[in-house]
């Protein structure tokens, strides 16, 4: 598989460094990485071949001492590295819907799509930061959570910002400034979102941000890293 970088060295930079239990579990999750970078399929059973490496695959993804944000954790701080000394990057967000069966519900997934087709799932909200030329420097933000079973009775205007899935914009903005703060302090972040985030709650924490950030550049403080404009 020809890769401008090499996939083991991509996996040990993206997660040696993981905040999990046990040395041997990052072993695992760095050659884990490896192979699915060598070997991009949808299936488990289809990256690890050998019998031996596809039983550990399976003990390592139902392992319950594993949190899954450690491993986004790893991967921002990555990301954090590639971006240090850049003056700018770019960072779409954005969802996607994971239709995922649920037949006993005993997986925890909730409702995607029409609540009327009775499809379940899980909706992940991510983050990828670009250079300015357009080339991937990594994952910047996660976020998954499953849409409650049953609608809110409340009307949509009646029910507190905080309360609705416009919120996940907001944690995921806050997710991308925090994970990068410790490798790239200086680097200016402009966010693109679409339509969805068309809101009065995201445009206010634009407007917040940038507002404390020219208070920060006039000398105050207590002012945070600079944030996106108005994009």
């Amino acid at each position: 598989m020809d890769t401008l970088i090499d996939p083991h060295d991509w996996a040990a930079s993206e997660f040696g460094h993981a905040a999990i239990p046990d040395a041997r579990n990052v072993a695992r999750l760095v050659q884990m990485a490896q192979r699915v970078a060598e070997r991009p399929l949808p299936k488990v059973s289809a990256v690890f071949e050998a019998p031996p490496e596809l039983e550990a695959a399976f003990d390592f993804l139902e392992n319950e001492r594993i949190r899954p944000q450690a491993l986004v954790a790893s991967c921002q701080r990555a990301t954090a590295r590639r971006a240090r000394g850049l003056a700018r990057i770019l960072v779409p967000v954005d969802e996607v819907l994971l239709t995922l069966p649920d037949p006993h519900a005993t997986r925890g997934m909730g409702s995607v799509g029409e609540r009327a087709t009775g499809t379940r799932g899980l909706i992940v909200m991510d983050a990828v930061a670009l250079d300015e030329r357009g080339t991937p420097l990594g994952l910047a933000a996660m976020i998954t959570w499953a849409r409650p079973l049953v609608r809110d009775p409340r009307p949509h205007h009646r029910r507190p910002a905080l309360e609705k899935e416009i919120r996940y914009w907001i944690h995921a903005r806050a997710s991308v400034r925090e994970g990068l703060r410790g490798e790239a302090p200086d680097t200016e972040i402009v966010f693109l979102h679409d339509c969805a985030a068309d809101a009065w709650p995201v445009l206010l924490d634009v407007v917040v941000r940038a507002a404390a950030a020219n208070a920060g550049a006039r000398g105050c403080p207590s002012g945070p890293r600079r944030d996106d404009p108005a994009r």
